[in-house]
């Protein structure tokens, strides 16, 4: 790595492929720090280098939300997520593989952020994409659809329980109020 700092310019794609691959390795061996420092190092690179729309940015951003996935800052790795989709709309139909990846990552996210709406919203546009797709097997599908169905329970459940909780603070509320007129 060091040869290829000294020998091509800093915004060489060269380099940005050598952090991508080293930010790889620390992931795989559960060094995230290091795997977010090189990660960032790749994307910057190709974001001087490369179309904005380009599909290898759209991979690191990719990278970057699993990253953040791992280090459990689900909200940036939403974000991140959410990047790399808008790259692969741009640039695929609406039918790409990578777009309907782009939406599991998403649907997932949504699950540990606990939007289990948006979970389920992200996770069918997925399944929708996959079916159509030879690289996805039905075992991964299955998978989605079983997601899926677990995460529409939680979330009418998270909605009764909202509900309930607006009732009886509601209730509090009047008592309150009926407790104070009777004084």
């Amino acid at each position: 790595m060091t040869i290829k700092e000294k020998t091509l310019p800093s915004c060489h794609p060269s380099l940005a492929t050598s952090f991508n691959n080293i930010a790889s390795i620390y992931f795989d061996i559960g060094k995230y720090d290091d795997a977010f420092k090189n990660f960032n190092k790749a994307l910057s690179i190709r974001r001087k280098s490369l179309p904005s729309d380009h599909p290898e940015i759209a991979q690191t951003l990719n990278n970057l939300g699993m990253v953040h996935s791992k280090m459990k800052t689900y909200s940036k790795a939403l974000s991140f997520y959410q990047e790399a989709l808008q790259i692969h709309r741009n640039i695929y139909p609406s039918n790409h593989p990578s777009i309907g990846n782009s939406y599991r990552s998403i649907g997932l996210t949504w699950i540990h952020l606990h939007n289990y709406g948006k979970a389920v919203e992200n996770l069918e546009k997925a399944v929708e994409i996959l079916k159509e797709s030879a690289s996805s097997t039905d075992s991964s599908i299955e998978n989605l659809l079983q997601l899926i169905e677990k995460n529409k329970e939680k979330d009418s459940r998270q909605i009764f329980d909202f509900g309930i909780f607006a009732r009886n603070k509601f209730a509090r509320n009047e008592r309150r109020k009926c407790h104070w007129h009777l004084r």
